[in-house]
């Protein structure tokens, strides 16, 4: 490979702007609620397991992907946003 020829990344991102920044921050606030109530429920279904079975597994359910984008999306556009933001002054 030559040095004169580009190297092309895979998956370029370029970012987010201040609105989707936003949107994500506000929707990850919603999914911490979700996430802890969630955990709640799963609490109180668990002591009355056997009749509520798919009560408790609709929440934990509910909560994996509460959590889930949380992780995806939440941790990340705080982390690429906040870092552009902190290291540019």
């Amino acid at each position: 490979m030559n040095l004169s020829q580009e190297v092309e990344e895979c998956g370029y991102f370029e970012g987010y702007t201040l609105q989707r920044f936003v949107i994500i921050t506000c929707f990850s606030a919603v999914s911490v609620f979700g996430v802890l109530a969630n955990a709640l429920l799963v609490a109180v279904f668990w002591r009355t397991l056997p009749v509520s079975v798919y009560l408790a597994c609709l929440a934990s359910m509910d909560l994996l992907l509460c959590l889930t984008y949380l992780l995806l999306f939440g941790v990340d556009a705080g982390i690429v946003y906040l870092k552009d933001k902190v290291f540019s002054l």
